[in-house]
Parts: structure tokens; sequence; C-alpha cells
């Protein structure tokens, strides 16, 4: 089995009048620190949400410059994607290299593979995999929220 590795390298938030604001991240792991409502928890809601999480970002203050988010993914040296949505939600715009953009949906369906989860679920070796749901062995299509919701119990520590 070959497993497939790629690394967070911006979240980019970008809005009228060329106001941005970002985080950038090293390969590797990378921590984010700081005092309280600084933005770390949102930081992490913003990631979520650009990884196909559902849940709207929270309307915040400091939120209101900006109209969209990007999130910069390296593969490999040579191959970047980066992922541009609404901070309102909606569907993915997916840049890589000199192509047309391509509309990805923000929900996972193993019938059609234009969706977030089913690209990012390629990069890693993934795609068209079942998960068991229960001790019978019923099994569903892995999305690639399964994975998220379980890095994200992690990082939190919420006990999920």
């Amino acid at each position: 089995m070959t497993y497939a590795s790629w690394h967070i390298e911006q979240l980019k938030f970008t809005g009228k009048d060329d106001k941005e604001a970002s985080l950038a991240f090293a390969a590797g792991l990378s921590l984010v620190y700081g005092a309280s409502n600084t933005g770390k928890s949102f930081a992490l809601k913003s990631l979520d949400f650009m990884l196909g999480g559902a849940t709207p970002l929270p309307l915040i203050r400091e939120r209101e410059p900006y109209n969209k988010l990007w999130l910069d993914i390296g593969f490999s040296v040579d191959r970047r994607a980066l992922l541009e949505r609404a901070v309102v939600g909606g569907p993915f715009q997916l840049h890589e290299g000199e192509a047309a953009p391509r509309t990805l949906a923000p929900k996972h369906s193993a019938k059609t593979p234009n969706n977030i989860s089913t690209f990012l679920l390629t990069q890693m070796d993934a795609a068209g995999r079942k998960v068991s749901t229960d001790a019978s062995g019923t099994q569903e299509n892995l999305s690639f929220r399964d994975i998220a919701g379980i890095a994200g119990s992690a990082i939190l520590g919420d006990g999920r």
C-alpha cells in the first residue's frame, strides 16, 4: 500500500480593498499558540471549513472585511493546489497549475468525483475505500469527514 502525504502550507482570508490575513504552516507539525481571544479556535474552525466542514464560520467582527478563504496545499515539491471558498460556504474552486479552476461540491458523494472529500481522499490514495460502521460489518463509503472528525477530536482533546 502506498501512503501519500500532503501538507497545508497556508490559510488565507481575502476581501475588499485587497484586505488579507494569513496563517502559514511549515511541513510537519505546526503549533498555533497565543493568548485568549486571539483567533486560535477560529483558525482551527476555518481549516475544518476548508477541508469540507459544513459548520458555518462564526460571525465574529474580525471576519467582516473578508469574503473568501484560500487553502494552499502542497502534495510534493512540484505539485500544489489552491482551494478557494466563500466565507459563507458553498462549493470550492480548485486551482491546480495552469489549468482552469474546477468546481468541487462541499458534500461527499462516492458517485460523483467532483467533491472536496473525494479530491482529498484521492491525494491520500484512499478514494473508494469502505469503512465499517458497526460490529456486524455494515460498510459505508469512506468520506474525508470521517478522517477529519478523528483528527479534530485528537487536536482539541475533547474525548470524541
